[in-house]
């Protein structure tokens, strides 16, 4: 926190330390799924991509719609976009497996 403070003075926002550990963690498994879709490009595989894409959009899309308040907290987006891109990445790896053998 003294970091941010320091470095965004007023415009300081508190963000709760578990915001930033899921943050973290999604953008982890966001580079390795660009590294998967990256690989699959030089394969020519560009259906699978559309297919993981698309699963990670309708995920996405079930779990803003689902509540019934309308207003979700910023933690369970960035859950939601974790179980897509891990989909994302599930799709894509078995893919290159089946490449591969």
């Amino acid at each position: 926190d003294f970091v941010m403070k320091l470095w965004l003075n007023e415009q300081y926002i508190f963000i709760p330390s578990i915001s930033f550990f899921l943050f973290s963690f999604y953008t982890l498994l966001h580079c390795i799924n660009a590294i998967l879709i990256n690989v699959q490009n030089g394969l020519g595989q560009l259906n699978t991509q559309i297919y993981s894409i698309t699963l990670g959009i309708v995920v996405y899309s079930i779990g803003c719609i689902i509540p019934e308040g309308g207003i979700v907290d910023y933690n369970y987006l960035i859950i939601l976009k974790i179980i897509g891109t891990f989909l994302g990445i599930i799709l894509n790896s078995k893919v290159l497996i089946q490449f591969l053998k």
